[in-house]
């Protein structure tokens, strides 16, 4: 009884590990000394306030700057679901997100 004691203990040690590791990922994939490509979030707002000012090709130009980083991070957040999810989850959604930019510009 004591052995599956200790057994769940090191299962709940070993998945805080996972967890601490998986938000530090995140964290570092939001950095924007971490990667360069994240600066061009900035241009998120951006669009939003040409959007609002209603200047929609400006809108256009930054809204395409600003997909550029947010493709990156949801492809690397793929990457992480697919590593825990199994082979055959982890390649339906990598066919399901790799098209998903491809599918927002041409909608």
């Amino acid at each position: 009884m004591g052995d599956s004691a200790t057994s769940n203990e090191a299962t709940k040690d070993e998945l805080s590990q996972h967890a601490e590791v998986a938000f530090d990922n995140l964290v570092d994939s939001f950095n924007p000394m971490k990667n360069k490509l994240n600066w061009l979030l900035l241009a998120a707002p951006v669009a939003l306030y040409m959007n609002h000012q209603h200047n929609v090709a400006l809108a256009f130009i930054f809204s395409m700057v600003a997909i550029m980083p947010l493709a990156f991070l949801m492809g690397k957040a793929t990457e992480e679901i697919a590593l825990r999810t199994g082979e055959a989850i982890g390649g339906l959604l990598n066919a399901t997100f790799g098209n998903a930019v491809e599918m927002i510009i041409a909608g």
